[in-house]
């Protein structure tokens, strides 16, 4: 596919180069697009720039790799949360959406706005989310 095709080329190129293009690559879609906080965004980068290269290589050829999870998510017996970000831009809301679907009883609740580091740009909310879901299990 396209997707592994595309993480075997940028491996390559961290093997080659180092991590930076992976940094380059992946650091701008962590947030959503219409995220212009350039603090938070220069965290997510600090936090990904003292990656290792064989690390983030190694990384990312496993996910090239991977097999899916649909084939077990059918199996899960407990309450599961799936939340996500309306504007994710690494697991799209279809993806998502998908995975709510596979899991029995699961519920899938989509936050507006957010990207794919739900927790960092969302922090209040996402734990509002969590604690009324987890109150609700009771």
């Amino acid at each position: 596919s396209d997707d592994t095709k595309g993480l075997l080329d940028l491996a390559g190129q961290v093997a080659a180069q180092g991590p930076k293009p992976a940094i380059d690559a992946m650091a701008p879609i962590m947030l959503a697009a219409e995220n212009h906080d350039t603090a938070m965004a220069a965290r997510v980068r600090g936090w990904m720039e003292p990656g290792n290269a064989r690390g983030i290589e190694g990384a990312l050829r496993g996910m090239a790799v991977r097999q899916g999870a649909k084939a077990w998510l059918g199996q899960v017996k407990v309450p599961a949360l799936v939340a996500a970000g309306s504007a994710d831009q690494v697991i799209p809301p279809t993806a998502s959406a998908a995975i709510a679907a596979a899991i029995p009883h699961a519920k899938l609740v989509s936050v507006a706005g957010a990207g794919h580091l739900l927790p960092l740009e969302r922090t209040a909310e996402l734990n509002t989310l969590l604690t009324t879901w987890l109150d609700g299990r009771r």
